[in-house]
């Protein structure tokens, strides 16, 4: 808030006019100040008003102040009932309605104050004709004072004692110049440490400035972090999603394994009856090599008729050996196909398990970082909640120290009131004494002249002062129409800014609201998901290791048993041999041979059912890579569906980032305020102190004029000789040149200040429009 400085009155001032108007339009502020203030809320203790004497500048100084410190606590308390009344929307009508009767009230007191101006200008005339006319009576009575005449012996007498009392009061009243030519020096020196301080704010205000602008660098860097995160974040839901794909393509692949495990079951069960059988044809061709050699020593005879035949079913034997080697070659390539393809399954198995585990950790890592972002918000929430309340505590200690200051300033308005009720009777002592030096020097005839020369200096004294009278009463209208300005322009940037808070707070409050509703549904239903998965996946993973551990047992039993068919494969060549190398050597018998046709036409028909079995396999082996085939294409499928459920767990997330992000503005923006409140108490302080301090300086060196001039209107007849009289021409010269020399350096001072406040205010307005900006985006 901006305050126009006071300029002091000049040493010769006595008319009370000025004060008296600047005392009522005081009391005019004070009164809306007050029902302003009853209307937003305040207590009555908090803003009692005294209504004293304005006889004093320093009661109009106190006043002045206690007027601050009333607009500081309407501040607050507005600031406090934007925060309390921010959903009541009657309130908003309300608060329109008293905007309406303060537009209103406003209105009222311009007119009525331009009807006091003109009733107290027509009173300073009055009250100058009035002094015109007691200025010609006092040349009267001097004019009849020739006419009278006394003892002049003891006049003389009496006037030397009268001499050297004016001459010890001349000696003090020169020690007392001396002091306030110091005193305005120290002035002069404050008055430049002013002006340093007030170039130390402007650079101040430049720093923040580019403090402003990094900051709003750093916003943007971090934005593009946040968008970088964003990325990264999608990136990992894809992964999580092609994850969960191949997950559930594994589960399908041990699922058909599973199938082709139990085929190969009973797959070994048609092996060992089919070996059982080929035992029972080995004792069978042992029982019938016995035979053989019973019947070698019967069938010799027949040998040579039968060699032809022999040879031709020797023959028949090579093609069908041949045909032997040929299927066994087959069965080999086959095995090692079979071998190959279950180390490529246990191969998938592992990375499948791999990436199981990788997943598994890298959702138990994400789950663990959404936890700690929750409990950041929580903690940020926690916080922001402390911030209000420790806010509103120091509001009230702030109000406390107030009233304290209230109470301090009117003990000290008290203290002034009966300083100036003994001032008062010491001038009524002082006049009475002054008319009973009339009545006893009334006879002088030859001093008369020097009296009437005196009034002449009088006069020109008047005229003096009544310019500067005049000047006065300029400068109080110039305040006035300051302070009306400024009580206008206070009352409509209040207005505004009442009606676009109230606004921004509805609106953020809803908005929190709904974001709050939103995101405890969000973290609900992604818990339930979460605890839901992790169960999904703690029964796959059992399934899957049961499942391994069962296929590595069965591949150990196929293998242990394709091991002893090796083998059995081995013995039966062999004997095969063995036989051969029989029928070649015996020559047998044609019975004899006639059997072992009969023997070799079975071994060709089991061949064939072997070679029937082995195609057999062949097209299971086919079926069980299509049933691969399908189970990778489901696993595919849900794969795809787990990859959606990690898009929208990802669109939650971000959700919830942006939650906490809008959060962490809110909360900043609060704290701004706050700042910016703590801020302007502080300057406003410092500035009624400094006025204070620069007031109660200026009234004493007024003190110190009013009592100089009073001294020669109080003694004006000690002047009788022209001695005399020169001693006081310089004097009265000195005191005009000082004061002449101080006005235009009060006048320096003042502009500075008003240009530096001008600067606070425009600051100010360019905060206030960015905090709207500000939260209108947000919106």
């Amino acid at each position: 808030m901006s305050r126009s400085v006071m300029k002091p009155l000049s040493a010769g001032a006595s008319l009370p006019e000025p004060r008296s108007l600047l005392h009522r339009r005081i009391l005019v502020a004070e009164g809306q100040g007050v029902e302003l203030a009853k209307k937003l809320g305040v207590s009555g203790d908090e803003l009692e008003v005294e209504f004293m004497d304005g006889s004093q500048s320093e009661a109009l100084v106190a006043r002045v102040y206690r007027l601050e410190n009333l607009l500081h606590a309407v501040r607050l308390n507005v600031f406090r009932i934007e925060t309390a009344r921010e959903l009541a929307s009657s309130h908003t009508a309300h608060l329109q309605e008293q905007l309406t009767a303060l537009q209103e009230q406003c209105k009222e007191e311009q007119r009525s104050s331009q009807r006091e101006v003109m009733r107290l200008r027509d009173q300073l005339q009055q009250e100058r004709e009035e002094a015109q006319k007691e200025a010609q009576t006092l040349r009267e009575q001097l004019h009849g004072s020739y006419c009278s005449q006394m003892d002049v012996a003891v006049a003389a007498d009496e006037l030397k004692k009268v001499k050297v009392q004016l001459s010890r009061k001349l000696h003090q009243l020169k020690e007392e110049l001396v002091q306030e030519t110091a005193a305005r020096l120290e002035a002069e020196q404050s008055q430049d440490d002013l002006l340093q301080r007030v170039k130390e704010m402007e650079g101040e205000v430049e720093r923040a400035k580019e403090q402003v602008k990094l900051l709003q660098t750093d916003c943007h860097t971090l934005n593009v972090d946040g968008q970088e995160i964003r990325a990264e974040l999608e990136e990992k839901a894809e992964l999580i999603e092609s994850l969960q794909e191949e997950c559930q393509q594994l589960r399908q692949q041990i699922e058909e394994k599973d199938i082709l495990a139990s085929d190969l079951s009973a797959e070994l069960k048609s092996v060992k009856i089919t070996l059982q059988k080929q035992h029972q044809e080995n004792s069978t061709l042992i029982r019938g090599k016995e035979e053989l050699r019973a019947a070698t020593d019967k069938v010799q005879s027949l040998n040579d008729q039968l060699e032809t035949q022999c040879s031709n079913l020797s023959s028949a034997l090579r093609s069908l050996t041949e045909e032997k080697a040929q299927l066994l070659a087959n069965l080999k390539t086959e095995q090692e196909r079979t071998a190959q393809l279950v180390k490529d399954v246990d191969l998938q198995l592992d990375t499948a398990k791999r990436n199981m585990q990788c997943e598994v950790q890298e959702a138990t890592a994400d789950r663990h970082k959404i936890n700690k972002e929750l409990e950041t918000l929580k903690a940020d929430h926690f916080k922001l909640q402390q911030s209000s309340a420790a806010a509103l505590d120091a509001a009230v200690n702030h109000q406390e120290l107030l009233e304290r200051t209230i109470r301090r300033l009117r003990g000290e308005l008290s203290k002034t009131i009966k300083e100036g009720e003994t001032l008062q009777k010491e001038r009524e002592e002082v006049c009475a004494e002054l008319e009973c030096v009339r009545t006893n020097y009334k006879s002088l005839q030859e001093q008369l002249k020097q009296v009437q020369e005196e009034l002449k200096v009088k006069e020109c004294q008047m005229c003096v002062l009544r310019s500067e009278t005049e000047y006065v009463q300029r400068e109080n209208f110039s305040l006035k129409d300051q302070l009306h300005n400024t009580h206008m322009k206070n009352a409509e940037t209040l207005q505004t800014e009442l009606g676009e808070k109230l606004e921004v707070l509805h609106t953020l409050r809803r908005q929190r609201e709904t974001e709050l509703h939103m995101a405890k549904q969000e973290i609900n239903q992604l818990t339930k998901q979460v605890n839901e998965l992790r169960r999904a996946k703690h029964h796959g993973r059992r399934l899957a290791q049961r499942e391994v551990c069962e296929l590595k047992k069965d591949l150990d039993d196929v293998l242990s048993r394709s091991c002893d068919l090796s083998r059995s494969n081995r013995e039966l060549r062999e004997k095969v041999c063995e036989l051969e190398n029989h029928v070649f050597d015996q020559n047998a018998q044609i019975n004899a041979q006639a059997v072992q046709l009969k023997q070799r036409n079975k071994t060709g028909l089991n061949n064939s059912a072997r070679s029937q079995s082995l195609e057999q396999l062949r097209t299971d082996v086919a079926s069980l890579q299509a049933e691969l085939l399908d189970l990778s294409s489901s696993q595919q499928e849900e794969l795809q569906a787990e990859r959606r459920l990690t898009h929208t767990f990802q669109g939650k997330c971000e959700m919830l980032e942006e939650c906490v992000v809008k959060l962490k503005r809110e909360r900043y923006e609060a704290e701004r305020k706050m700042d910016e409140v703590s801020l302007e108490s502080q300057q406003i302080s410092e500035n009624l102190q400094e006025a204070h301090s620069w007031f109660q300086s200026k009234f004493n060196s007024l003190k110190s004029g009013l009592k100089q001039s009073q001294v020669p209107l109080h003694k004006e007849t000690g002047y009788f000789r022209n001695g005399d009289r020169n001693e006081a021409s310089p004097e009265q010269d000195t005191c005009e040149m000082v004061v002449c020399v101080a006005e235009p350096e009060l006048e320096r001072w003042a502009s500075t200040l008003q240009r530096w406040e001008m600067k606070k205010e425009q600051d100010r307005t360019a905060n206030g429009c960015k905090a709207a900006a500000r939260t209108r985006s947000l919106t």
